[in-house]
């Protein structure tokens, strides 16, 4: 995937409204949380799991995008994000899912890893 496809998924990012205009940080968040991720070396393919490094990244763009509505939601735009073209989700290796449904869930969101549609640059 080119920069530019990027680009156009990022113009097209469906965000959840709340009270009018107001957008939540929620995929940004996670979006910026894997580039720093990548950035600082962490993946070494193109998978992300929902662990506390992917957790613990999201909270800190988390906290400097939201205001004091937001809920520090992580499994919200892990789940979310694969419906705006950024990644697919498997199971995790030895896990057997194939209702992605409790994904909604924090708990439901544990056994599956997201695999990036491009290979981001990681092999």
């Amino acid at each position: 995937m080119s920069l530019l496809d990027y680009e156009h998924r990022l113009s097209k990012l469906r965000m959840n409204t709340r009270g009018g205009n107001e957008k939540s940080p929620h995929k940004v968040a996670m979006l910026l949380a894997v580039m720093d991720l990548i950035e600082r070396g962490k993946f070494t393919n193109n998978r992300n799991y929902f662990d506390d490094p992917l957790k613990d990244a999201f909270s800190q763009q988390f906290n400097q995008l939201a205001s004091s509505s937001d809920r520090n939601n992580p499994h919200l735009p892990f789940f979310h994000l694969r419906g705006d073209g950024f990644w697919r989700h498997y199971p995790k290796p030895g896990k057997v899912s194939t209702n992605l449904s409790p994904l909604y869930t924090k708990k439901g969101v544990s056994p599956v890893v997201a695999q990036h549609h491009n290979r981001l640059g990681l092999t």
